[in-house]
């Protein structure tokens, strides 16, 4: 992409004992505690662009919710096929497609914290408004609807600017757009999941611009190695964080369950690689987020050259 037009091009590499050295600046500067393992990655991208002397960065966050992306295709599958899914509703479905702990409570919760928090239905009636929202019209644009408030404006776009203004750079994201975003609704489904094509209207505009073996190509996603990390590098802060003493003092999450996750068992070989490493991250960072905004016994990082207070 960069050769085709010819813009400068600087990898940035950066591994587990990277992360392990900037995990507590990663908590402070995400100021809630955000699950997604991406941030770290984004915290350290950030500093790279604020070394060269940059004061903008634009991001390509946005395309799945506005267009119709990967989580589109298995909720669109369990609607054509109900019978195939069983008993599993609309909210279970989507659930399943991001909840990292979904059908595990009763073996991750302690008793008193599952009685705080709720059952699965209070979940579904949080996506109940989306996933039946008549404005919509069609079932693709009520999936999308969900995306762009619960993934996009509580997840996506917050943790991308906070993870950019800790170094002092303006995030741009201009497919995030309102007016772009209005358009989208009111495109015809079939220009957004065409067959198992994703955001099929994009790619059809940008091949005018750009060689079809980029336009074309399967998506590869943004992950991170986490649960090499995790059990590796990390694994001393995982470690303390969810060591049997400290989940006792917190009292929220088995030590039985959790243990296993840190000896890197009980997960299908399938999902091992990667849900393995996002859980431990999860609980990691909202114990470490609970310790420094809760406990108190944090402190913020020293500000670096050029970022923002």
């Amino acid at each position: 992409m960069a050769r085709h037009l010819q813009m400068p091009l600087r990898l940035v590499t950066e591994g587990g004992e990277d992360v392990a050295r900037v995990f507590w600046d990663v908590v402070w500067k995400l100021d809630l505690p955000f699950g997604d393992p991406v941030t770290a990655p984004q915290y350290l991208l950030g500093r790279a662009a604020s070394e060269d002397g940059l004061a903008a960065v634009f991001n390509g966050e946005g395309g799945d919710q506005l267009f119709g992306g990967w989580t589109s295709k298995p909720m669109i599958s369990a609607e054509i096929y109900a019978d195939l899914f069983g008993e599993d509703s609309r909210e279970e479905l989507y659930l399943r497609s991001y909840h990292r702990f979904y059908g595990r409570e009763e073996r991750l919760y302690t008793p008193e914290f599952r009685a705080q928090v709720g059952g699965p239905g209070q979940r579904r009636a949080l996506l109940r408004p989306y996933l039946e929202d008549p404005s919509a019209r069609t079932f693709l644009n009520r999936v999308r609807l969900a995306d762009i408030y619960l993934k996009g404006m509580q997840n996506i776009l917050p943790r991308a600017e906070r993870m950019s203004n800790a170094w002092g750079l303006d995030v741009r994201v201009p497919l995030f757009d309102r007016a772009l975003a209005e358009a989208s609704f009111r495109l015809p489904p079939r220009l957004k999941l065409h067959g198992a094509t994703e955001k099929y209207v994009l790619k059809l505009v940008l091949q005018k611009k750009l060689p079809r073996e980029i336009v074309w190509r399967r998506k590869f996603g943004m992950s991170v190695p986490i649960t090499d990390w995790a059990l590796g590098p990390l694994a001393p802060l995982v470690d303390d964080l969810l060591g049997a003493d400290s989940l006792r003092r917190r009292g929220l999450f088995q030590d039985g369950y959790v243990g296993q996750l840190r000896r890197g068992q009980n997960e299908a070989a399938e999902t091992r690689r990667r849900r393995l490493g996002e859980r431990l991250w999860t609980l990691a960072m909202l114990e470490a987020w609970l310790r420094v905004f809760v406990d108190g016994r944090g402190r913020a990082p020293a500000r670096a050259s050029g970022a923002a207070a």
